[in-house]
């Protein structure tokens, strides 16, 4: 291949300009196999599939395998367009262990991109989750920008269709973050196309059009052809909850004529004409759309259990309703909840309840009504759409039990929520509930008793920042609104529940799980209501709205739990857990944050540097004590003789030189914690007072009479091995087994290689930013031998090591691996890493067995040579192996250097 053309023809499809890539290619020399690859990945995009598929034949007939892998993504991508999902798959795994077998790594992460991009839209089981965090972990150790931004935006997808929506938003940041960097008009397609859907899931009804109209635009200059129709489709479907009916239909027959070879596409642009149909007045079409959902699905079975399908039965529930076929519509329901469940789609699962709920109280089954909207209610979701939907049905309960003026009361805050969102869908649904309810009785208002609930309201709202008088204030609500049959608000402070106030006075309800029915609200970590509800979905919609108006409370003043999976993420802190983000780190942290509300002693073990007093403080604002002070203390950093007095504090005049009394580390801790770093270097006869300290809550000061009371928590932090210690008589037993009530072992960098590229980067821009250089960006050279380094520091050896380069940096550079220190760098010169395999220690390995072990072993030696210095008996010593077998191994690998110690 060669000539302008065909160079222009290649930047044009690295930028996502598809149709303009394929004009210039059609125009250059044809012949190589990099031109035939080009051209196959154009005719995919702008959709001329039959052409496509005679080139793809040609070439994986005679191509080279790394031609063959690259040829076999293609075909596997187009497959997927075409529903046969299964034979996607196969290709996509040939063409993995085609690259792999090649030693093309950006090949074998396209390729695991690809194929979750594809089971992300149907399926969410362990296979596929799987692919999800192998396709994380290529995409992490390959370091492209625009990999990077591809695997986001459809892990965005990925939890987007389960409920998740923050941890979407959180994936659709940082893919924004990455094509920044590297722009792409197919990508960002892609990009607004997740941004609009994300949206209009969590009813932003305006900024969904937003990004589906920027959609459309990347989708046009892109000429991708599955991006076109899915941004027609968007746009189409948001208009209909718009009440732009017309333009609604304008688009969705747009997207169903440009997606009619894509299946997925035409499910859901059918879906959304059923529901256009529905709110004009269409059964009799919206049934035949609907119908043409079923042989799609019947036509290609993977499709079935999808997020797509679990819409389109959302959409049969409400054609049966809207013709009043209620038995129909509690099939379909239950069939909903089924799928819902096993999706783990806890927003879809609420709505399917809330449906059978309205469905049996039609037919006059009250009782197993109530019980499923009590179902919903269980499931602690909160979506807009939700309330909408919760208050339309429970006015539909109201009102099969006689209770008029609730039923009205329950529809007009439905209507309210609806027409607040300009959700036009629900606002259809709340006024056909409305005539139905008009039907059965006029509308009734009792305006004294609104009032007076109102009134009890202001309570809750003046003490959102006090956990004991919120509490008492939910208390007095429930019970004057007869909600509950008993409460109490339970105080765990001092380690065990006790009760500071019930309902009702003269006999406190049992407190624990002893009685079934009893709920547990967490107003904050010491403080909790334990309530027995009355047995009516009533009193159940009462504490569910008491529990989400405490979490909106709140909101801004508890930390929230963070998105399962955003790494990678360049706006967090440098001290932020949120940047240990690697499977075994998010254990870490999740036994972290259970235990942080207890109070109790936790030891902290690892390796000098892999952040034990990020994890410390983490447990410290996780706890009750947040508001105390967090004191951390190193005891190996204070000369023996000064311990004690330092620890303990003393009176003045207790020896020469106290001409003050100082009331010691321990006691400035009052309230807090104590983070006792390297514990494990504390003199032997320290030991006793400390451990009187910790069984007793107790201080003596040097040269006080008594002991002094002290309430401060222990973390506790060590780098030494405490059984050796313990063994050696350097050590108490008792003092081990009293820090470690929870133990808690944080792992080397090394075994957790995928955050070094999150780590190095934030560490770089800090650094940038005390040194005023601007903007930094790692390549991905650099970042590759990053990831092959062994980082015995752990990351105060990798902060150390981006404050240099960035000392050393041009303002707004990108920083080269000739910037690193020799030490990271010495071994590798000459070599093409971009090529290599990783090392099996650090990023993932898809190689023969016999490979990777060789590979990992050259390694781990040239990594102790560098560790040690090139001294050989200390690198021996260190990779646990004889002098003359480290000898006899560089003899093998052909590794030189190294001194005699």
């Amino acid at each position: 291949m060669h000539g302008n053309d065909a160079s222009s023809a290649e930047a044009a499809l690295k930028a996502g300009r598809f149709k303009v890539g394929l004009e210039l290619l059609r125009k250059s020399v044809p012949g190589s196999s990099k031109h035939a690859l080009l051209l196959a990945e154009a005719l995919l995009r702008v959709g001329d599939w039959g052409a496509l598929d005679a080139l793809l034949a040609r070439i994986l007939e005679s191509g080279p395998d790394r031609v063959r892998a690259s040829a076999l993504v293609v075909r596997g991508e187009l497959n997927g367009y075409r529903g046969q999902l299964s034979e996607s798959e196969a290709d996509f795994q040939k063409a993995i262990e085609l690259a792999i077998s090649c030693s093309d790594r950006a090949v074998a992460c396209a390729a695991r991109i690809r194929m979750f991009a594809h089971r992300a839209d149907i399926s969410c089981d362990e296979r596929t989750r799987r692919i999800a965090e192998e396709t994380r972990d290529d995409a992490l150790s390959l370091g492209a920008d625009l990999a990077l931004t591809a695997y986001h935006i459809n892990a965005a997808k990925f939890e987007a269709t389960q409920g998740r929506l923050s941890a979407a938003s959180a994936h659709e940041n940082l893919a924004a973050e990455h094509l920044r960097r590297e722009p792409n008009y197919w990508q960002a397609a892609a990009l607004a196309l997740s941004r609009s859907c994300t949206a209009f899931l969590c009813s932003d009804l305006d900024d969904a059009v937003v990004h589906a109209l920027e959609a459309g635009t990347h989708a046009q200059t892109s000429g991708d052809l599955w991006s076109q129709a899915a941004a027609a489709a968007n746009l189409g479907c948001v208009y209909m909850y718009r009440g732009q009916f017309e333009a609604a239909e304008e688009h969705l027959v747009n997207a169903k004529d440009l997606g009619r070879d894509l299946p997925v596409l035409q499910l859901a642009t059918l879906d959304s004409l059923a529901q256009l149909w529905l709110l004009r007045g269409h059964s009799d079409r919206a049934a035949h759309a609907l119908a043409q959902v079923a042989a799609l699905i019947s036509l290609h079975p993977p499709l079935r259990d999808s997020w797509y399908e679990l819409a389109t039965i959302v959409t049969r529930t409400r054609l049966h309703r809207t013709r009043g076929l209620w038995n129909e519509a509690l099939h379909e329901a239950d069939a909903g909840c089924v799928l819902s469940v096993a999706r783990g789609d806890d927003n879809s699962t609420a709505v399917f309840h809330y449906a059978a709920a309205e469905a049996l109280a039609m037919r006059g089954e009250i009782a197993e009504g109530a019980q499923r909207f009590m179902c919903a209610l269980a499931m602690n979701v909160t979506s807009n759409n939700l309330r909408v939907e919760r208050n339309r049905v429970r006015s539909t309960l109201h009102s099969a039990n006689g209770n008029i003026r609730q039923a009205n009361e329950a529809l007009a805050l439905s209507e309210r929520l609806a027409r607040a969102m300009g959700d036009q869908v629900a606002s259809a649904e709340v006024r056909w509930t409305k005539e139905r309810l008009r039907r059965v009785a006029p509308d009734t208002n009792d305006a004294a008793q609104t009032e007076y609930q109102v009134s009890l309201l202001w309570p809750l709202l003046e003490s959102a920042d006090t956990p004991l008088a919120f509490a008492e204030a939910a208390l007095d609500f429930l019970a004057t609104s007869r909600s509950i049959d008993a409460a109490a608000i339970v105080s765990s402070a001092g380690g065990h529940d006790e009760i500071v106030k019930s309902y009702p006075l003269t006999s406190p309800p049992a407190i624990g799980p002893s009685n079934r029915r009893t709920q547990r609200i967490e107003i904050a970590p010491a403080i909790a209501l334990e309530i027995t509800p009355a047995n009516d979905f009533e009193a159940h919609y009462v504490i569910s709205s008491i529990r989400e108006l405490l979490l909106r409370l709140l909101q801004g003043t508890r930390r929230s739990n963070l998105p399962e999976s955003s790494w990678l993420g360049p706006t967090l802190h440098v001290e932020s857990p949120a940047a240990f983000e690697s499977p075994v780190m998010t254990t870490v942290i999740a036994t972290a944050r259970r235990v942080a509300p207890l109070d109790v002693t936790v030891l902290l073990t690892g390796e000098t540097g892999v952040g034990k007093e990020v994890l410390a403080r983490l447990i410290h604002d996780d706890s009750g004590r947040a508001k105390g002070p967090f004191v951390p203390f190193n005891c190996s950093a204070v000369p023996r003789e000064m311990l004690e007095s330092q620890l303990f504090g003393y009176r003045k005049g207790a020896f020469t030189g106290a001409g003050e009394a100082f009331p010691g580390v321990i006691r400035s801790a009052e309230t807090g914690t104590l983070f006792l770093d390297e514990v494990g270097e504390l003199p032997i006869d320290l030991q006793p007072k400390l451990l009187r300290f910790l069984e007793s809550r107790e201080v003596h000061p040097l040269g006080e009479p008594k002991p002094v009371k002290v309430d401060v928590r222990v973390i506790a932090a060590t780098n030494a091995d405490i059984s050796a210690r313990i063994q050696q008589h350097q050590f108490r037993e008792d003092l081990f087994y009293r820090l470690n009530t929870v133990q808690l072992e944080i792992p080397p960098l090394r075994t957790r290689a995928e955050e070094i590229p999150r780590l190095a980067q934030l560490f770089l821009v800090a650094h940038a930013e005390e040194f005023r250089k601007g903007h930094l960006k790692l390549a991905s050279s650099t970042l590759e031998r990053l990831l092959a380094y062994n980082w015995p520091g752990n990351i105060r050896e990798l902060s150390n090591e981006m404050r240099r380069v960035a000392a050393l940096a041009e303002p707004d550079s990108l920083i080269l691996p000739v910037t690193l220190s020799q030490r990271i760098i010495g071994n590798y010169a000459g070599r093409d890493f971009r090529s290599s395999a990783p090392a099996a220690s650090r990023f993932p390995v898809r190689q023969h067995l016999p490979q990777a072990v060789s590979s990992l072993e050259r390694t781990m030696i040239i990594n102790a040579l560098e560790a040690t210095g090139g001294r050989v008996d200390e690198a021996a010593r260190l990779l646990g192996i004889s002098r003359k077998g480290l000898f006899l191994k560089r003899k093998r690998y052909g590794i030189t250097g190294g001194t005699a110690d």
